[in-house]
């Protein structure tokens, strides 16, 4: 003899095995997915570190050659109108 009991546990057994079996899908699809960009981020590892060793020589001191800097001389607006009238 069923009772209705028994009828309404069975069903709500069923959804829940569905519901697992879909979230079972699910987390395998996010894991591929995550998986995928892990590997696309491993292969911007080489460049990355190019791009770092680049920076560090340019923003580094130069301290190979110790040339004094040259001064470039500034022109005031008021002598140059003044050099050019005589």
């Amino acid at each position: 003899m069923t009772t209705s009991f028994d009828i309404e546990h069975g069903k709500l057994l069923e959804k829940v095995s569905q519901g697992l079996d879909q979230l079972i899908g699910n987390l395998g699809h996010l894991n591929r997915n995550l998986e995928t960009v892990n590997t696309i981020g491993n292969e911007f590892e080489a460049p990355a570190k190019l791009w770092h060793q680049f920076h560090t020589a340019v923003m580094a001191p130069d301290t190979r050659t110790s040339l004094p800097q040259e001064s470039t001389p500034v022109i005031e607006p008021s002598t140059l109108s003044t050099s050019r009238q005589q």
